[in-house]
């Protein structure tokens, strides 16, 4: 049973209704749209808008590619002063029947492809006579056509195929008698066809050649062609037709309905009207915009497109207006925009102020839609009824940002159900005046009986954000009058609910099998196809969806990639071509929600050439990231590439970015940097990007500003509390300077109210104030960042304190200094924030971070007034238990504080006791405490926190019961440097290098030559000490440079704190030599925590060093026989050989070995191979038990510290010469 809400007024209006006689959704002269479940049914209402009776009923062929055959039939049908109807080409739909029956039609003309079983069916009608006009081509037929127009007044000769064209011009020539003729494949005139009257040419010299005495009429496509139609010819501008510029048939069948009034026919893509320029300055208020088919044919936007004939040329926001509660309308003034800009909802911010507010709301945008000069923001959630609203538009829309205020959202309207129709087998849509909410939650609201029969609703699918719903049952319809029952449960956004009401709808099995009329979002890697109607997936295999060739498949398909009647085919993996492509669907893929499956499909789309590179249109920083737009989509690898942005501070020095990540959109791409900016300018350096087309980015750098972008926050969650005379001090501390005007003022004592039963009930102290109740005052102390209400009012007390009862709530938003607000109206969500005795307060620190080796920046979770250096100490915390022991000697001492804000300040240790580069490191790390007696305190008296890590063994400081605060390391990487140091002397690595040590302050840069390097061409070893592990990066990273000439950076590698260069000659001729003073430049330099250096400029600042490559080493000398016990002298060295009778192991014994060999190996013996180091020119090799033999031959390989070789062969024999060895 349908749910009924107890409204009398309704009720009353729904009993008046009932009495009266229905007429579900008549036509008359009102009507905008003409419209039926198919072409063929639309074809039948604008039968029915134009003809009550009709001798003559003209017939064509539905299909489109039939089209051609009926394309003269216009003129024929004007003189007729006949209908066209449609039907299929092989049997006669049955409502057309009935329809030619109605008409009372005497005669029937079938033109072009209509089968005789069509032709039967229709001479079976009683009374009629049945005329065929059907040719052995479309030329043929034509001729026959044209044949039957008396004395025509003029010609239109139109290309053998340019259909559009000719639907263009057609409902001026059946109202003046023009006859059409299609010209040739070549473009001439067909032989036995002959042009008569005025003439004219629809298309471009490559359809149709040149004709005496014709005046040619043409643009680039279709639709300018029919934008020139509409300057040349003469028409009356009471109403405009507008018909599908892809499906064509209702553009025919409306021609002789338009002649009656001499209407202009405009053809229409998904984005507008292109005619509406040649409309300009004729149409007027007055005109009548009439759509042909359904609204996902023609949609209204696209309808009413053709009054918007005012456009400078310059993309703009014309208007903001509000149609309902949820959503907003911006009309825009042409559509030379960048739809995925328009479509991203970040770059949209609504607010609304509702009547009985204070303070405004911030509404996110859900979703945004564009569909010509027509941009739809539909809300998260609906604004209260009467409220007055902002949208703010980023700059990235129309190059500024822009606001549009006094957006009144409105509605007083009852909600009306539009339409009721069958459009499946199991489903009936339902078109609702505004958006409906709670869609899903209403199947209780609809019945439906057929013949007795109810059928019971399985879901409501919420449609075009509730302007539709989509009604499925359990069970399929059968054919029949389907009565349809809607109770008053429906409710729109401002409450109103829809009157009950009862419709018959006629259930009509749909057969014909969904086409694409249309496409849209047309890109290398996406196209979304449009349908006649809506459709689902029969297939998902992505073999039946392809371009080009069965090899081109869509990457994936499934049922989220359907909208109703449009279907997204992801063409991610195998991209279409650029230029005009082809896109297949197999037939049975998808079918209609009557399972009638496709036939196949073939869609030429036009894909943009890209070779434009990408370019950046906006940085900014908000909400703690760097957020980079682009001016198109992007790749990702190369987007989310850190080393392709560069940014660095006001000094020049880098700030370290950790992670770049690329929004859903592909274009935005968010930068998260290592630590929280400060405030100031920065620059972003962006290069190497490159877009989806492998387009490439010009480097450029932008400029960043930062500044606070976050809201206040309450510290602490709580407020505090103290006693002055017989007021109480009420102290609410924030983590920022706080505005004190405008909406968002602090100091506006309505914006707090007070509770003294746990939050309950809350009362308002500026209500309080204003009626004289109570004494309360506002300041703000702390740098502007507390806000302290004095006060009498009577809160309830023991012993004179505030109890737990009491609480404090701020209502209405506030901001800082910066315009910074919060988001929620009230704070806390509820209960209020708890008021506490400020004896019970200290301020403690909340981080230290290391800024460099003198700075650490310390934040506190309260704000402070004033502050004393003696309250903080800095020590190496040896033992790692967070506490100051007696033994741990290495303290840094603190030069001065500098107060940042008043919970944050900067701490200036003495040059003599720098931080170690990376202050984290592990038995080693540094803390920061506070003595047992602290100075600093904010402005009412609460003092930093003590003994922040002393223990109690370290006199005088009390027992501690709190850690220390461990210093984060931000210091960036540099190099090591030395005082002491001379020049002109090698480096050494020490102080006192040389014997002229006079300078100071010299960088740890020095360098060696070695000739053995690029094949023995030289290079050089750069070497670059830093004070701390680091990450070089890559070659790309250094220049090294003489002057302008260039060396070659072959090879960088990294050992410990020591990054090393190979450099080779590169652009220099004389030599690959580095000297000191050439210079090398270097990008960034990592540490081990993300921390960056700037761009480094350094030298070298010592002479090269040579290194002398060892040569290769001298065979021992001629090969010998060599006797156990008998030191044999050798041309290199000498051997002596020990044949051990009482071991396993014999021995060699090399001496006056030369100083280059550092290893020797012997093979060949019992023991091979057998090596051993050559230390001072000797080495002893063991070569295992040899017994046996009379002789064993080894060979003796000598080896330099480069692997360099020679080789000897030795014969080791028994001390005799003759016996077997032992």
């Amino acid at each position: 049973m349908i749910r009924t809400k107890k409204i009398a007024v309704l009720a009353i209006i729904a009993m008046v209704l009932m009495m009266l006689p229905v007429q579900v959704f008549a036509a008359d002269d009102d009507t905008d749209r003409i419209y039926g479940k198919d072409r063929v049914e639309t074809a039948i209402k604008i039968s029915e808008a134009g003809w009550t009776t009709a001798d003559t009923v003209i017939l064509a062929p539905s299909a489109n590619n039939n089209l051609v055959d009926a394309l003269a039939v216009a003129p024929l049908a004007g003189q007729e002063n006949a209908p066209i109807l449609l039907t299929p080409v092989d049997a006669l739909d049955a409502s057309v029947k009935a329809k030619i029956v109605d008409l009372k039609a005497k005669k029937v003309i079938l033109v072009g492809a209509l089968t005789d079983a069509v032709k039967n069916e229709v001479a079976g009608i009683s009374d009629v006579t049945v005329e065929v006009l059907k040719g052995a081509d479309r030329w043929e037929t034509t001729s026959l056509v044209n044949a039957k127009l008396s004395s025509p007044n003029g010609t239109f000769v139109v290309g053998y195929n340019a259909i559009p064209d000719a639907l263009s011009a057609a409902s001026y020539a059946a109202k003046n008698k023009y006859q059409i003729i299609l010209a040739g494949v070549n473009g001439a005139v067909p032989e036995g066809q002959s042009v008569a009257g005025t003439s004219y040419i629809l298309g471009g010299p490559t359809l149709v050649g040149d004709i005496s005495g014709a005046t040619r009429i043409y643009g680039q496509n279709r639709y300018e062609t029919n934008n020139e139609v509409a300057k040349t010819l003469t028409y009356d501008y009471g109403k405009v037709f507008v018909a599908n510029g892809v499906s064509l048939v209702d553009a025919l069948s409306v021609a002789p309905f338009a002649a009656q009034t001499n209407s202009f026919v405009a053809l229409a893509d998904n984005n507008g009207v292109e005619a509406a320029d040649g409309l300009a300055g004729k149409i007027t208020s007055a005109t009548k915009a009439i759509a042909l088919g359904g609204p996902s044919v023609v949609s209204d936007t696209v309808k009413n497109s053709i009054f918007d004939t005012e456009d400078s040329g310059e993309f703009t926001i014309k208007s903001v207006t509000a149609p309902n509660l949820i959503q907003l309308q911006v009309t825009l003034s042409n559509t030379d925009y960048d739809e995925d800009d328009l479509t991203d909802v970040d770059n949209y911010d609504v607010e609304a102020v509702a009547k009985d507010d204070k303070d405004a709301s911030n509404i996110e945008v859900a979703k945004a839609e564009v569909e010509g000069k027509t941009l739809t923001l539909t809300l998260i959630e609906p604004v209260k009824n009467e409220s007055v609203g902002t949208l703010t538009v980023d700059d990235i829309i129309t190059g500024e940002e822009v606001a549009f205020d006094n957006i009144k959202f409105s509605d007083h309207d009852i909600p009306t159900i539009k339409d009721v129709k069958v459009i499946g087998k199991d489903t009936v849509k339902f078109v609702f005046s505004e958006p409906i909410s709670s869609l899903k939650d209403t199947s209780d609201e609809f019945d439906f009986d057929l013949d007795g029969k109810t059928y019971g609703v399985k879901e409501v699918v919420p449609v075009k954000n509730g302007f539709e719903a989509n009604v499925k049952v359990y069970t399929s319809f059968k054919e029949g009058s389907l009565k349809v029952e809607v109770g008053n449960g429906l409710e729109d956004y401002a409450g109103f609910n829809i009157i009950p009401q009862t419709f018959d709808v006629d259930v009509v099995e749909d057969t014909q099998a969904p086409e694409v009329v249309g496409y849209k979002s047309a890109k290398a890697k996406e196209v979304t196809l449009i349908f006649n109607e809506d459709i689902q997936l029969e297939s998902d295999e992505e073999e039946d969806f392809y371009h080009t060739n069965s090899s081109n498949e869509v990457s994936s398909i499934s049922d989220d990639d359907i909208d109703g009647n449009e279907l997204t085919l992801d063409f991610s993996e195998n991209e279409l071509p650029d230029g005009t492509a082809y896109v297949y669907i197999k037939s049975g893929a998808v079918s209609d929600l009557w399972d009638n499956e496709n036939n196949s499909i073939k869609v030429q789309v036009q894909i943009d050439v890209d070779d434009v590179k990408p370019v950046v249109k906006k940085v900014e920083y908000k909400d703690s990231k760097i957020t980079v737009t682009f001016s198109e989509k992007v790749d990702e690898s190369t987007a989310e590439d850190t080393d392709n942005y560069t940014l660095v501070d006001e000094d020049g020095d880098n700030v370290g970015i950790t992670s770049a990540d690329l929004s859903t959109t592909s274009k935005k791409v968010d930068l998260t940097l290592r630590s929280t900016p400060d405030d100031g300018t920065y620059k972003l350096t962006i290069e190497d990007v490159e877009d989806q087309a492998g387009n490439e980015i010009e480097k450029v750098t932008k400029d960043v500003v930062v500044d606070d972008t976050d809201a206040p926050v309450l510290k602490g969650g709580k407020a505090y509390y103290d006693i002055s005379g017989s007021r109480y001090r009420i102290y609410l501390e924030f983590d920022d300077k706080l505005a004190t005007s405008g909406n968002y003022s602090v100091t506006d004592l309505y914006k707090y109210e007070v509770s003294t039963d746990s939050g309950s009930h809350f009362v308002n102290l500026g209500d309080e104030e204003e009626d004289d109740n109570i004494y309360a005052k506002i300041d703000l102390i702390d740098n502007g960042q507390t806000v302290r209400i004095t006060t009498d009012y009577p809160f309830v007390t023991n012993a004179g304190a505030l109890t737990a009862v009491n609480k404090i709530q701020i209502v209405g938003r506030i901001a800082d200094v910066d315009g910074n607000y919060t988001t929620t109206a009230q704070m806390p969500a509820s209960g209020g924030y708890s008021i506490e005795d400020k004896a019970s307060r200290t301020v403690s620190i909340l981080s230290a971070v290391a800024k460099s080796k003198t700075t650490i920046e310390v934040e506190f979770d309260g704000n402070l007034d004033k502050y004393n250096k003696s309250d903080f100490i800095v020590w190496k915390d040896t033992d790692g238990n967070d506490r100051k022991q007696s033994g741990e000697t290495t303290v840094y001492t603190v030069e001065d504080i500098e107060k940042k804000s008043a919970d944050k300040i900067l701490i200036t240790l003495d040059d003599d006791t720098k931080l170690p580069a990376n202050p984290e490191v592990s038995g080693g790390e540094i803390k920061v405490g506070t003595v047992g007696s602290t100075k600093s305190e904010n402005s009412y008296g609460v003092k930093l926190q003590p003994n922040l890590g002393i223990d109690s063994s370290t006199s005088p400081y009390d027992t501690s019961a709190y850690d220390a605060i461990s210093v984060t390391d931000e210091i960036n990487p540099s190099v090591k440097k030395l005082d002491n140091i001379d020049r002109n002397a090698e480096y050494t690595g020490s102080e006192k290098n040389g014997t002229n040590n006079k300078s100071d302050d010299i960088a740890s840069v020095w360098a060696e030559y070695d000739s053995t390097l690029d094949s023995g061409n030289g290079g050089s070893l750069i070497h670059i000490l830093f004070d701390e592990p680091v990450d070089a990066g890559t070659v790309g990273n250094f220049v090294v440079k003489r002057n302008s000439d260039k060396f070659v950076v072959n090879n960088v590698s990294t050992s410990g704190n020591t990054v090393t260069l190979t450099v080779f000659e590169g652009a220099k001729t004389a030599t690959s030599k580095v000297d000191k003073n050439d210079t090398i430049d270097i990008g960034f330099i990592y540490d081990a925590e993300g921390n960056v250096t700037s761009t480094l400029k350094l030298k070298v600042e010592y002479p090269v060093t040579n290194i002398v490559a060892p040569t290769v080493p001298d065979a021992l000398g001629s090969n010998s026989d060599v006797l156990s016990g008998t030191l044999l002298s050798l041309t290199k060295g000498k051997v002596l050989f020990t044949d051990n009778a009482t071991t396993s192991n014999d021995t060699l014994v090399f001496t006056n070995l030369a100083d280059n060999v550092t290893t020797i190996t012997v093979t060949g013996a019992a023991t091979t191979p057998a090596t051993a180091t050559v230390t001072g020119g000797v080495a002893s090799v063991n070569i295992g038990d040899n017994n046996g033999s009379s002789s064993v031959v080894v060979t003796v390989t000598l080896t330099n510290a480069v692997g360099d070789s020679s080789t000897t062969t030795l014969t080791l024999k028994a001390s005799d010469g003759t016996s077997n060895l032992d």
